[in-house]
């Protein structure tokens, strides 16, 4: 009978184990990274230890360094030791609002520089472009983050990438890869100036026009061949040629 009640009884749980969670990184203040983000990422851990609102306001200025701290320990006590004033102050002072000018600045700036490839170049602009447009929507990023490619690229390689009319960012990083590679086709090959690049682009050339428009349409019938024989179907070349 008692090793039947032994069998059926209900076996005590063990211990709970000490609470293992990783502490958020340091936040610095330094426009690297928005306070309600980073607040999120401590609200987590917090939540997790099950801190009270009187702990929180203690252990959070741990996690702060550089500006960020500085700013802190200029507060009043009254606001250090209340934990919902002392959020509004950080989120009032390091949140992304204040630093959107200065990322639109850096954006408007940013030129691709010596021996950068075009990949890194394009993914800062979009790193940027986030910053900069927090309310833009992910088509409206890749726009946006064209356009200052475009601009930020050397002017043989811009007019390559506007005589490909390309499309996307991707496509655009692609031409621009392949032209610096190889460094053939394009009209500044043929010995171009930059000057004349920027009368082209202000519609002050019009033959330069004329010769774009007709590579273009040499572009894009190269690409209709180029589907044609993924198709099987492979049209004769304009001289004859199968």
């Amino acid at each position: 009978m008692v090793s039947e009640l032994c069998a059926l009884a209900v076996p005590v749980p063990a211990a709970t184990p000490h609470l293992i969670t990783h502490f958020p990184d340091r936040f610095l203040g330094n426009a690297e990274e928005d306070f309600p983000v980073w607040l999120g990422k401590f609200e987590i851990y917090a939540d997790a230890h099950q801190y009270t609102p009187d702990v929180r306001v203690r252990i959070l200025p741990t996690f702060l360094d550089g500006p960020a701290l500085t700013y802190l320990q200029a507060l009043d006590q009254d606001v250090r030791r209340d934990y919902s004033k002392l959020l509004a102050a950080l989120s009032q002072a390091f949140s992304q609002d204040r630093y959107t000018f200065t990322f639109r600045q850096s954006l408007a700036q940013r030129r691709r520089q010596p021996g950068e490839s075009f990949m890194v170049f394009a993914a800062e602009l979009t790193r940027l472009v986030r910053r900069a447009h927090p309310t833009y929507n992910e088509p409206a990023i890749r726009g946006q983050t064209l356009q200052h490619f475009i601009q930020g690229v050397d002017p043989a390689t811009r007019l390559r990438v506007m005589e490909r009319g390309a499309p996307t960012i991707d496509e655009a990083v692609e031409i621009a890869t392949l032209y610096e590679r190889t460094g053939s086709g394009c009209l500044c090959a043929a010995g171009h100036s930059s000057e004349w690049v920027q009368a082209y682009q202000s519609g002050r050339n019009p033959a330069a026009h004329q010769k774009v428009q007709q590579n273009q349409a040499e572009a894009r019938r190269d690409k209709r061949h180029l589907r044609e024989r993924q198709r099987g179907t492979t049209s004769s070349a304009p001289d004859g040629r199968p």
